[in-house]
């Protein structure tokens, strides 16, 4: 087991971090995070400051930041929020090279959902059905069963969005996890509910 420690400079450093973001401080946290130590303490800072660009609507500046981390953890958790941020401020191409670039299968797998959305509200949804189907692929090839779970729902519900039921019901039966298997399928019988009411 790996235990990452930190100095207590860089202890008070990662919390600054932190607390200036959540404050919208963002280049202040950005300043203070060059300056930690611990190259993964580091890649966690620059990947909150990451994700706080994002959610401000500059993904542009989040993917700058993605690039300077180098722990691979923090990395694809940046890479799949940044490839997000693409996708919902219109740029679903961008969203899907950065998608691209993901090499954990679960973090690939959901960010290609985000991806797909984007396709889909810029009016291409056959890009978006078939974006969705190489994340189903790749989501296939998950090796554990809760991520692989977790992630055939996010593609089920990509598909219901859609309109794509029976490709939502035929991934459900793929589901492992009796759980997740029935939150799918309560969510396709709320789709069916909708579109008879429509």
């Amino acid at each position: 087991m790996i235990v990452y420690s930190l100095s207590s400079f860089d202890k008070w450093k990662f919390v600054k971090v932190f607390e200036l973001v959540r404050k919208g401080r963002i280049y202040e946290a950005l300043e203070i995070a060059e300056n930690i130590d611990d190259y993964f303490w580091r890649s966690a800072a620059f990947a909150k400051i990451a994700d706080k660009f994002v959610e401000i609507g500059s993904p542009e500046i989040a993917l700058k930041i993605a690039k300077k981390i180098k722990n691979s953890y923090w990395r694809t958790q940046a890479l799949s929020k940044v490839a997000e941020g693409f996708a919902k401020v219109g740029n679903p191409e961008m969203a899907l090279k950065i998608a691209e670039r993901i090499v954990h299968r679960y973090w690939r797998s959901v960010t290609l959902v985000e991806v797909a959305k984007g396709f889909a509200k810029a009016g291409s949804s056959e890009k978006a059905l078939e974006i969705l189907n190489g994340a189903l692929e790749v989501a296939e090839r998950i090796g554990h069963d809760q991520w692989s779970s977790v992630a055939l729902v996010k593609i089920a519900d990509g598909f219901i969005e859609l309109g794509k039921l029976e490709k939502a019901l035929e991934i459900a039966d793929k589901i492992r996890n009796r759980n997740w298997r029935s939150k799918t399928l309560s969510n396709i019988r709320k789709a069916l509910k909708y579109h008879q009411i429509t």
